[in-house]
């Protein structure tokens, strides 16, 4: 079977269409940068991880909170940089809602390390 010179994909593309959103060799929207979209993608991953360590930490790993307050934070300089390049995104409150959970859960972690060496508790 031959291959388009342009295509890679065995099968060719029909009349010429695009193949549908997320299979090999899709195209980006018109006029979407690769790049913001990755640090797009990256700020909402960062944002997700922040909620999920801090709310982690709470329960079962307290240490998790500072990786929490660090990923989000990374996401919040993301969300920031994104929004100067004019990017519409909505990650930034979910970014904020990651550091805000982890920074609680960091504080309660120092609070009981300090308790427990001070012999309170």
């Amino acid at each position: 079977m031959t291959t388009h010179p342009d295509n890679n994909n065995p099968y060719g593309n029909y009349n010429g269409q695009n193949p549908a959103p997320g299979q090999p060799n899709a195209q980006q929207p018109y006029g979407a940068n690769p790049e913001l979209v990755k640090q797009q993608k990256d700020a909402k991953t960062s944002g997700i991880l922040s909620i999920v360590f801090g709310a982690v930490a709470f329960i079962i790993l307290p240490f998790l909170s500072v990786a929490g307050l660090v990923a989000g934070i990374r996401g919040l300089m993301l969300s920031n940089k994104l929004a100067a390049a004019g990017v519409p995104q909505n990650s930034k409150g979910l970014n904020l809602t990651g550091v805000i959970i982890s920074s609680i859960s960091t504080a309660l972690w120092i609070l009981g390390l300090v308790l427990r060496i001070s012999g309170v508790v």
